[in-house]
């Protein structure tokens, strides 16, 4: 009983919808919270990809430093000298005291959302024509069939073969998951799972999603998503393609006024983010307790690992009016990245940033610099989860990295 009760409070805290609890987490990272140590982490990419640290929730930053490392290969070893990019997770009242030179102001995590309306042929309208006609093409020749599932032994299956293994492989020494107890107890009972099984209804299960129910937005929210043994022609087949296809359907015939297809770090280059887009799911700026916390970027060494790191990442930062603007970087050697797509529901704009002007030396006043921050940021070595066992605490609550 206390274990559950722990775990439900702990999953609303991170994620309810509920006034009272978004008004008391922007108090306490606003006020309370400055008051408290900050854990700090250091990446590092291998060959000449950009040193970073992060100050901030392992919640936020994890996906901000998967791509650092993700960039160029596996994760090296830290630099001696001091980082590149320093990232700050706040509130949006703190990170205004914040230097603006070389910077940037970001969402802590952006979400992309499918609406459900009028009838299923409008809702997959605008998807990707060949995404829906391979995922015909997978019910009429090979038999893929939904299962809607709810048992605790349904649950297990999908922890133990599906989720772990697919969240290791997509982001190695960054990969977190939720604790048994938090997806029996937060996700199933008030949640759906689905798995897609080949041959027919008595075939194989070889995708998995357990969503939640948001009974206030009528909203189905794919929360933990996964591929059997993380197999990756299974994914080249469409499996997961093939989930989010038949969740939409499910969603059209019970009601449901749209499906939230999750997110994370606000990076537009990430696969995955194009790849909802080709949904014509709208960006917007996670709707969570987070939605009051932004990322400070800053630049604090100009050198040619940062500016590929930024060039090759166009980034969704906050817009000065509010809402979502696509930032590119380019200089005279590193053109922009015309292949990386920015329209979407939710983007107003798409800004180029010339990174000369951008890392331009910042003005000087009164014999000072403006180029210290305001906040603390510290740096530690190693990657956030180095050296931790499969389990670790941090900020009152308990991590579970996906490891064994």
């Amino acid at each position: 009983m206390i274990r559950t009760l722990r775990a439900r409070a702990d999953y609303g805290w991170r994620h309810s919808a509920e006034p009272a609890v978004a008004r008391l987490r922007r108090l306490y990272e606003g006020e309370l919270r400055a008051a408290l140590p900050r854990r700090a982490v250091l990446a590092a990419g291998a060959d000449g990809a950009p040193t970073a640290s992060y100050t901030g929730p392992y919640e936020i930053g994890k996906g901000l430093l998967a791509q650092i490392e993700c960039h160029r290969g596996s994760p090296g070893e830290p630099a001696a000298e001091a980082p590149e990019l320093v990232m700050v997770a706040a509130s949006r009242r703190r990170l205004a005291a914040l230097p603006r030179a070389r910077s940037l102001l970001l969402p802590a995590r952006v979400h992309q959302i499918v609406p459900i309306r009028g009838d299923l042929t409008t809702v997959l309208a605008g998807r990707s024509r060949r995404n829906l006609d391979r995922f015909r093409r997978n019910q009429r020749v090979d038999g893929w069939s939904l299962e809607h599932a709810g048992t605790d032994e349904d649950l297990d299956f999908f922890h133990r073969r599906m989720l772990l293994p697919t969240v290791r492989d997509r982001y190695g020494p960054y990969a977190v998951s939720e604790s048994p107890t938090v997806m029996r107890e937060c996700l199933l009972r008030q949640g759906h799972l689905f798995f897609v099984r080949a041959g027919g209804p008595a075939g194989q299960r070889i995708a998995g999603a357990l969503c939640r129910w948001d009974a206030r937005r009528r909203t189905l929210r794919f929360r933990l998503t996964g591929v059997l043994d993380a197999d990756p022609a299974l994914r080249r087949a469409g499996a997961l393609i093939a989930a989010e296809y038949f969740v939409f359907d499910w969603a059209w015939r019970h009601g449901v006024e749209a499906v939230d297809l999750s997110g994370g770090a606000p990076y537009l280059a990430r696969p995955v983010v194009q790849y909802k887009m080709r949904l014509n799911a709208e960006i917007v700026p996670a709707p969570t307790p987070v939605r009051h916390l932004g990322i400070w970027l800053h630049v604090a060494r100009d050198t040619p690992a940062a500016r590929d790191f930024l060039v090759a990442n166009p980034m969704l930062a906050t817009a000065p009016g509010g809402g979502l603007d696509a930032v590119y970087f380019h200089d005279r050697s590193r053109p922009l990245r015309e292949d990386v797509a920015w329209r979407s529901p939710g983007v107003l704009r798409r800004r180029t940033l010339d990174l000369d002007a951008f890392l331009a030396p910042p003005p000087v006043l009164d014999g000072g610099s403006s180029g210290a921050p305001a906040l603390p940021v510290t740096v530690c070595e190693g990657p956030p989860t180095a050296g931790l066992p499969s389990t670790f605490h941090e900020g009152g609550r308990r991590w579970h990295t996906g490891r064994s």
